[in-house]
């Protein structure tokens, strides 16, 4: 359970703990506190990006995302390539 505002906290619900045990959240890295701040990093030390922010997977989940668009407008399946790796 998340609580629905900035600085909300975050419970972990068991059938044990219904209501919930408060679980702690690290306040993030600098570099991760925002994406700009994220990318100023990577550039400026060198470090791998996020994997969330990999250009290529980006890509991918860009077309993927906009061949459900389509399917959805044309009321059809469309199938995506598979590409091996």
């Amino acid at each position: 359970l998340v609580e629905p505002r900035h600085g909300g906290r975050l419970f972990k619900a068991t059938a044990d703990e219904p209501e919930g045990v408060e679980v702690p959240v690290p306040d993030p890295a600098p570099h991760m506190v925002n994406s700009a701040e994220h990318f100023l990093h990577g550039i400026a030390t060198g470090e791998p990006f996020f994997e969330l922010c990999r250009h290529d997977l980006c890509r991918d989940v860009q077309e993927i995302l906009e061949a459900g668009g389509r399917a959805v407008e044309h009321h059809r399946e469309i199938e995506l390539p598979v590409q091996p790796g």
